[in-house]
């Protein structure tokens, strides 16, 4: 299979002052000439690739602001949970001499920055509270709309009051223990 040549020239100038007429290499922004071959520019285009892979395949999924954050912290929360399990330590100190579970740390701690990062996004726009006033509303038009049943419920079967009024009382009783107490 014939390898496509990437449609970007070389970012880099020649000794005279004018620009290279090589082609980048694939995922660069350089030429093999200018530094393509060099292990971190390699890593650098792999990334590139990979992300710009990651978003022409990717699958768009219409999402709200708060159910994006909260899927983050969720994501976060399961790496923190995962690396700390791998490192399987309660001492950083215990760490010292160990290159792979150091790095591994280090990875835990920039997952616990983000995931603190994002509970502060949280925070800051009172997702929580959005969500338990939603709740609330929620409730609120289920409870309308089940005594409105109860309503017709008692016309169809002839219910007394007080029938009506214990069935209110279980339907409000349910409500509440879905809703956690609220």
């Amino acid at each position: 299979m014939a390898r496509r040549r990437q449609a970007r020239h070389c970012t880099a100038h020649r000794t005279n002052g004018e620009p290279c007429k090589g082609w980048a290499i694939q995922g660069g922004t350089v030429c093999a000439a200018h530094g393509g071959r060099a292990s971190q520019v390699r890593a650098a285009a792999s990334e590139r690739l990979a992300a710009d892979a990651a978003a022409r395949f990717g699958i768009r999924v219409a999402t709200t602001a708060s159910e994006a954050l909260q899927d983050a912290l969720e994501c976060e929360n399961g790496i923190v949970q995962y690396l700390w399990e791998k490192i399987g330590t309660d001492n950083p100190a215990d760490l010292i001499g160990e290159s792979r579970t150091r790095a591994m740390y280090a990875l835990y701690e920039q997952a616990q920055l983000r995931r603190t990062k994002i509970a502060a996004d949280m925070a800051r726009l009172k997702i929580e509270e959005r969500r338990q006033h939603v709740l609330e509303r929620d409730i609120d038009v289920i409870a309308a709309a089940w005594g409105r049943l109860l309503a017709a419920f008692a016309r169809a079967w002839n219910l007394s009051a007080q029938q009506l009024a214990e069935g209110r009382q279980i339907v409000a009783e349910q409500l509440e223990a879905l809703g956690g107490g609220t």
